[in-house]
């Protein structure tokens, strides 16, 4: 991978660390701009560099540089609550990306929607690797889980996902 390549990855990871200051606390997860960093790398960089993107903030985050919300970074972070929310940005940013470099060569307009549609799949990911392990994590129900760790943040998420467009 090139100088340049690598570049453009650390600078979607500081993004994304900086999104992730934008927060606001409402229970065991905090409402976060973070994941604009996911859709942007996947549609700036596509699958490969935009996923490498995505591991290189979880790693930092991971060696205990506070890249996650509310300046926070550690292992235990990867291990608690919201860590499978992270896991869901590497997973997220690859599927996007795929489907996304897909649709190249179509019409803008046909682009739009389906990156609108592909990121609502991406999205999708996010909170499943997110929603199971807050219920294991916190031993909840699946229905708590989902409404602690998904309710409050479809519409905000989908909002950010048409403001992209």
């Amino acid at each position: 991978m090139s100088t340049r390549n690598w570049v453009f990855a650390a600078m979607m990871a500081t993004i994304t660390a900086i999104l992730a200051q934008l927060s606001i606390p409402i229970g065991p997860v905090p409402i976060t701009l973070s994941i604009f960093g996911v859709y942007l790398a996947a549609g700036l960089l596509g699958a490969r560099l935009g996923t490498i993107s995505m591991i290189i903030y979880v790693l930092l985050g991971a060696i205990g540089v506070p890249v996650f919300a509310n300046f926070s970074g550690g292992v235990h972070v990867l291990l608690g609550k919201t860590g499978g929310y992270l896991i869901g940005y590497i997973v997220a940013t690859y599927l996007i990306g795929k489907l996304f470099e897909n649709s190249k060569g179509k019409s803008l307009r046909y682009r739009s929607t389906h990156f609108v549609i592909i990121s609502l799949i991406g999205l999708i990911f996010i909170y499943l690797f997110g929603a199971v392990q807050l219920k294991l994590i916190l031993h909840l129900s699946w229905s708590k889980a989902f409404e602690f760790g998904v309710a409050p943040f479809i519409l905000l998420d989908i909002v950010k996902i048409v403001s992209l467009q």
